[in-house]
């Protein structure tokens, strides 16, 4: 296996050219659209057995005045160049496509956007040998940490900048967790303070109570996606007997049922049988690992490797784009996800990301969580029950009630107000639901994700 060949390398071997802010040559970047902004790829040190790869994308607006948005992609163990490439960056592969688009919603047209491949061993990512592949949130927060402080190291004329902590899936552990570390760090008297302001999640993984079992249950009958009888038997014995075999029968005929479904849309296209299946990828290989724990007599979910990555992987694989983007001459494999870090990362089912939230509201920061309804891995079912539970725990009062949320849309010689979701704002919290779209709202509703990501960074009264 490639992996473990690339893996097994004992020598450490970095360009000293990588450690400086690391301009990339775009006219040496193959394919891509016209494009006149500045784009930095290079390594942040984590330790001497880890490097992190970041790319760095200036804003098109004013650079030294915008706020500093960083990414992180989920899984765990699925690289944030995906958000790049195929979610909002200036230029992306369309689902189906192997050549790139000029994307109209990029989200540097507003914000500095860092994309960061975390943890070791994730995309181009450095990680010595495979016992450096093992993770969980605690270690991975410790070392996302460390790559802000060192990005900040490389950019400290961006430390005044407003800064955002953002992501999708399972980045909605990651993502609370990293603002919580950098408020703490913060904290302390001799840190070069950074300018934290806010988090921005998307269909996030937060509490495990809610999240995904029983929402996608909920989510699939409410979609008529399996049977009267199977629901009935469901509701029967599993409120009061989840242990019980007839429990556990009704989930898996319901899953069953759901075999053939992109459970990231369940409305969209799965490329899992298609020519391009090499570029398919399963963004969050931790459900597997959740469908193992919980649903232990279940039948074969085939189906979680829907989405389409086929471009990315073909472009990002040419050594003329490695070069560019000055990757370590021993990694020469760029994939979607790692199934190493994916499949041996510890995942805390009984703690999540819930605990950060009432630090982060107590303490003033801004927190979006938006959710795409048609996803059926995290539904937003579950996203609205921890809220809930939040609004519950914390006492906080709501600052505008549920309430549609339009934008003017064309189609054809046809143009008017469309309603594209719904949202509520608590005190320390908004939720935003978008419709009609699955687990990443940003790669297939790109105007509507950018229209909540500038009513996120702007603080528009009004979604």
């Amino acid at each position: 296996m490639i992996w473990l060949i690339l893996l097994s390398l004992s020598l450490f071997q970095v360009a000293k050219s990588a450690y400086g802010p690391d301009l990339v040559d775009l006219s040496a970047l193959p394919d891509i659209p016209a494009y006149s902004g500045k784009i930095y790829s290079g390594y942040l040190e984590i330790n001497q057995n880890k490097s992190f790869h970041y790319i760095f994308v200036e804003s098109q607006s004013n650079p030294s005045k915008d706020p500093v948005v960083l990414w992180l992609n989920g899984g765990p163990g699925c690289s944030s160049l995906l958000g790049l490439f195929k979610e909002h960056g200036p230029f992306i592969f369309p689902d189906g496509l192997s050549t790139f688009a000029k994307n109209e919603n990029s989200w540097n047209k507003i914000a500095n956007m860092i994309y960061l491949e975390s943890p070791a061993g994730v995309g181009f990512s450095y990680a010595k040998s495979e016992e450096d592949l093992f993770y969980n949130d605690t270690l991975t927060t410790d070392e996302n940490l460390i790559a802000v402080l060192k990005w900040f190291e490389k950019f400290p004329e961006y430390l005044a900048n407003e800064f955002y902590v953002s992501g999708e899936s399972y980045a909605g552990v990651y993502v609370p967790y990293l603002a919580v570390y950098i408020h703490n760090y913060n904290g302390k008297a001799d840190a070069e303070k950074i300018n934290l302001k806010g988090i921005l999640v998307g269909n996030a993984c937060t509490n495990y109570k809610f999240d995904c079992d029983p929402a996608d249950l909920d989510m699939y009958w409410t979609h008529a996606l399996y049977s009267p009888t199977t629901r009935a038997n469901f509701e029967k014995y599993c409120p009061s007997q989840p242990s019980s075999q007839e429990c556990q029968n009704a989930k898996s005929e319901a899953l069953q049922n759901v075999v053939d479904v992109n459970l990231y849309d369940i409305y969209s296209y799965c490329y899992v049988n298609e020519t391009t299946k090499k570029g398919a990828y399963n963004y969050i290989p931790f459900y597997k690992k959740y469908m193992e724990k919980f649903y232990p007599n279940r039948n074969n979910l085939g189906n979680l490797d829907c989405t389409d990555a086929y471009g990315a992987v073909i472009w990002l694989n040419k050594p003329e784009v490695q070069r560019a983007f000055h990757i370590f001459d021993n990694i020469t494999l760029w994939q979607p996800c790692n199934d190493i870090v994916g499949n041996n990362y510890n995942v805390s089912w009984d703690n999540a990301s819930y605990w950060a939230y009432p630090i982060l509201i107590k303490n003033n920061y801004k927190i979006l969580v938006y959710s795409g309804d048609t996803d059926g891995a995290v539904p937003t079912i579950g996203t609205i029950r921890w809220i809930q539970q939040l609004r519950t725990d914390m006492g906080l009062k709501t600052l505008k009630s549920w309430s549609s949320w339009v934008m003017n849309t064309t189609i054809g010689d046809y143009s008017s107000y469309q309603l594209k979701g719904f949202y509520e704002i608590y005190q320390g919290l908004t939720f935003v639901s978008v419709k009609g779209v699955g687990h990443l709202v940003p790669e297939w509703a790109g105007k509507e994700a950018f229209h909540i990501f500038n009513y996120y960074l702007s603080n528009k009264t009004y979604l």
